[in-house]
């Protein structure tokens, strides 16, 4: 069985006699007597196209050859096919393979930084170095070096050693596979031991982007695009640098100077609005803290707030507690969502406000806990916060009666 894509990565259309066919739950699983389709390998996923009109969705590899998944068809042993690959997406990935390998060897002559691995996805390309991190002048020398050999459009020679003879090649990661081991090797730039697809030449790969970075287990993953992708990669980033030009109603050159002239005014906005709502909070506290009813001889404060969340809620329950302006504090918001919060000082004579809390949560769809001196909960009904809160004295007044 002839692996054409093997010898040329061009070969997008073939003929084949089919050997195996086996029914699967998603179509069938064929086997070729000959095959250009690229079973997923390396980092690399497979090749798609057609086997005459039924689409090949998948290909792995066996002992028996390439397996093509097809989504459905009529196929039969000794029949023989017209077989077509997706090209748009063989050379997709050609590119981006070549392009890995141009630039796995970069980042080992700038910063002898060594690719770990390799991912190759329909909507990210990735590989993982062999350091933690690097500076952004060593990543745009990076890029610049593995651009050049771009642009020089660098024949790339695809043979075929024993491995024995790797030792003789200045292979940048050898090979552990006995035997005959596949070479790629670009203009004597860059040496890889690769079964996958490539490009006839470097300057078929068109561009090579670095988009970010991150660390993943002590490693540095660096995303990068090639060819059509970072294309649409930068025609993207223009379309938003326009956009962005166009709210701040400047050229791209100023685009940056007016963004950290808009977050220094946002810093500057937010300040104030914190202090604007700490006076308010403050008022807020005061006015309750002049609406004190006595409970058995607890000083309570019992009040439905407006346009407070849960966080403030318990920063009001505790600012009056510290204060002594209360011993028991049950607070409801209608807005954002509904919701309650009980808080009490540590009196064993006041009742634990879990139970509080349980036998009042069910009239406004509550949901929540907390401990014998503080409770909150979630809701859903604001219309039954008013009968909850009533609930919650009434208890507490049954639990403190003398």
């Amino acid at each position: 069985m002839a692996r054409l894509y093997s010898e040329n990565s061009y070969i997008n259309e073939f003929k084949a006699e089919v050997t195996g066919v086996i029914p699967c739950k998603n179509g069938c699983e064929v086997l070729l007597s000959d095959t250009a389709f690229y079973p997923e390998s390396g980092g690399q996923p497979s090749d798609h196209g057609w086997i005459n009109e039924f689409q090949v969705v998948n290909v792995v590899d066996s002992r028996e050859g390439p397996i093509h998944t097809v989504s459905t068809g009529d196929l039969s042993v000794g029949q023989e096919v017209s077989c077509r690959i997706d090209w748009n997406r063989r050379f997709d990935h050609m590119q981006h393979h070549t392009g890995q390998h141009i630039l796995s060897q970069a980042f080992w002559e700038t910063s002898k930084a060594k690719t770990v691995s390799f991912h190759l996805g329909s909507d990210d390309v990735t590989i993982d170095l062999s350091v933690e991190s690097l500076s952004a002048e060593k990543l745009l020398e990076t890029e610049n070096r593995a651009n050049k050999v771009v642009t020089e459009n660098m024949e790339i020679k695809v043979y075929s050693v024993d491995s024995s003879e790797q030792k003789d090649i200045p292979v940048r990661k050898p090979s552990t596979r006995q035997g005959a081991v596949r070479i790629v090797e670009i203009n004597g730039w860059d040496y890889s031991p690769c079964g996958g697809t490539h490009c006839r030449a470097t300057g078929e790969i068109g561009l090579i982007k670095i988009t970010r970075l991150e660390r993943v287990r002590k490693q540095l993953r660096v995303h990068f695009c090639c060819g059509g992708r970072a294309l649409r990669d930068f025609q993207k980033k223009s379309e938003l640098a326009d956009s962005l030009g166009n709210l701040l109603s400047c050229g791209e050159n100023d685009l940056l100077s007016n963004i950290n002239k808009l977050i220094e005014n946002s810093k500057l906005q937010a300040g104030k609005n914190r202090a604007l709502h700490q006076r308010i909070f403050s008022m807020s506290a005061e006015k309750m803290a002049h609406n004190v009813q006595d409970i058995n001889g607890f000083k309570s404060i019992i009040q439905l707030v407006e346009e407070i969340d849960l966080k403030d809620l318990n920063k009001l329950a505790t600012k009056l507690l510290q204060e002594n302006a209360a011993d028991i504090v049950l607070l409801a918001t209608e807005k954002p969502r509904p919701g309650i919060l009980f808080a009490r000082i540590i009196n064993k004579s006041l009742p634990d406000l879990r139970s509080v809390l349980e036998a009042t949560q069910d009239q406004f769809g509550g949901k929540g806990g907390g401990s014998p001196d503080r409770v909150q909960a979630g809701g859903n009904d604001p219309k039954g916060l008013l009968p909850a809160l009533e609930k919650a004295k009434t208890m507490i007044m049954q639990s403190t009666g003398r």
